[in-house]
């Protein structure tokens, strides 16, 4: 029942962001992080219950139905902005994707925004109607 959805700097996969954060918050050589992913994934299904294997916004976009709208900082260092790129490449042919200039993470509507509710505000009219 859901008919739209906007996407402020999304990550692809969770797998993917695990090996990102840990290079990013720790001197753990890059080459070595993704040994450490299977671990991550037992612990955090262990412990909470959550299956990474299964946080692919990529994957769950290439069944979406309908064009999403997506952002992304293009200085953004938390997720790289080809994650969002890949989520919107994944969705409906008619998904459109913003790339921020010089923006950080979840950044855009702090900066610009007025172009922000803007496009939000066109993207809603568009997939559910008038105002």
């Amino acid at each position: 029942r859901i008919k739209a959805l906007v996407a402020d700097s999304p990550y692809a996969d969770g797998a993917e962001l695990i090996v990102n954060e840990v290079d990013v918050r720790t001197d753990v050589p890059r080459w070595i992080i993704p040994l450490f992913v299977p671990g991550s994934k037992l612990v955090a299904d262990t412990l909470f219950g959550v299956d990474i294997g299964k946080l692919t916004p990529e994957a769950a976009a290439s069944r979406i139905q309908y064009p999403i709208l997506v952002f992304h900082g293009e200085a953004d260092t938390r997720i790289p902005p080809e994650h969002g790129k890949r989520v919107q490449e994944a969705a409906h042919p008619d998904s459109e994707y913003w790339l921020v200039p010089g923006q950080e993470h979840v950044d855009a509507f702090a900066a610009l925004p007025d172009e922000y509710e803007e496009r939000v505000a066109q993207y809603f009219e568009e997939r559910l109607g008038g105002r």
